[in-house]
């Protein structure tokens, strides 16, 4: 879905962060941290820098325009805790109304700006330490009203929203790691949604170009695992509440073409050697899941990559998350 109160302001589509959108859509090359050593992903103690790449369409729809086009274009830029639905209440404003230079009113060329932003990341309350996290980042013309609640089902389709949600882990694969990761929704009623976690065993360039700078900076990695781990699961209790008796009533109330869609997710997932649940999020409610993985038999030196996300009672895309796991 589209962001409404951005669309009114910007009806031709001229600004844009991703277009069209990586695969996974989560996984922005355009919202990234910037810190050195390179990692798209990492936040390190003291001092940091983040960019946003921002693009204004050219053509005739988009220098001046009926209604005219404010030439001030700015974006806002979260960050928080590695999480799948995203909300300003549980994550870190970065940079917010900020001008991006450089791209003017009346081009008929597509103009595109990185805009760096420098921050400390001491203070943060919802980065709970210097480590991998998620960026949320949106862009619209100055004036334009965002939608400042739950924002989980913008990034997948409006293209002036992009996230960069990533964290890479490490194990001595002795047992189990656990990675806990955030959802919840900030609305007034239980949300359903659907999650599944999927072993990528031939990851793509996008999914590469998030995971490689951050496994090669650790010696002992090797290569990405083309195999998939013996088992993983989803805990999901952090979530348990009498909202769970309304799962026992979901095939009754859900679209039949939107419960084919959630059954071909989990089959497609138990079959990959992943794992899937259903879960109603209960109303203004955070909290972190755990994604437990069994290491046992993990050769040292791979990197085990799964692609965790959900889908609510639409069917829409809810969010999402690719958490890395290297054996060392």
């Amino acid at each position: 879905m589209n962001d409404l109160g951005i669309a009114a302001a910007d009806p031709n589509g001229c600004l844009w962060i991703d277009n069209p959108k990586p695969s996974p859509y989560w996984l922005s090359p355009n919202v990234i941290m910037t810190t050195k050593p390179s990692d798209p992903s990492d936040v390190y103690p003291g001092g940091n820098t983040s960019q946003v790449t921002v693009t204004w369409g050219g053509g005739d729809n988009c220098s001046g325009g009926s209604p005219p086009f404010d030439p001030t274009v700015v974006f806002d830029l979260y960050i928080g805790d590695p999480f799948i639905a995203m909300s300003p209440s549980v994550m870190d404003a970065l940079t917010s109304l900020q001008q991006v230079n450089g791209i003017n009113a009346g081009q008929t060329v597509a103009s595109t700006v990185p805009t760096t932003g420098t921050w400390n990341s001491s203070g943060l309350p919802h980065l709970s330490q210097p480590h991998h996290a998620c960026l949320l980042g949106r862009v619209y013309p100055f004036g334009a009203t965002p939608d400042p609640g739950d924002l989980s089902g913008y990034p997948s389709v409006d293209l002036h929203y992009a996230q960069h949600n990533c964290t890479v882990n490490t194990s001595d694969g002795q047992g189990r790691i656990v990675i806990r990761i955030g959802n919840g929704t900030p609305r007034r009623e239980p949300e359903f949604v659907a999650i599944q976690a999927v072993p990528d065993l031939d990851p793509n360039p996008t999914v590469l170009a998030a995971v490689l700078p951050s496994l090669k900076l650790n010696p002992t990695f090797k290569r990405i695992a083309t195999t998939p781990l013996k088992n993983v699961k989803l805990d999901l209790s952090a979530f348990k509440s009498q909202h769970e008796s309304l799962l026992e009533r979901i095939e009754q109330w859900i679209e039949h073409l939107i419960l084919d869609l959630i059954r071909d997710l989990e089959g497609k997932a138990a079959k990959s050697g992943g794992a899937h649940a259903r879960v109603m999020l209960p109303p203004g409610l955070f909290a972190k899941f755990d994604f437990i993985v069994d290491l046992s038999g993990a050769n040292a030196g791979d990197a085990h990559i799964y692609q965790i996300s959900q889908v609510n009672s639409k069917g829409e895309d809810w969010g999402g998350l690719t958490a890395a796991i290297l054996v060392t």
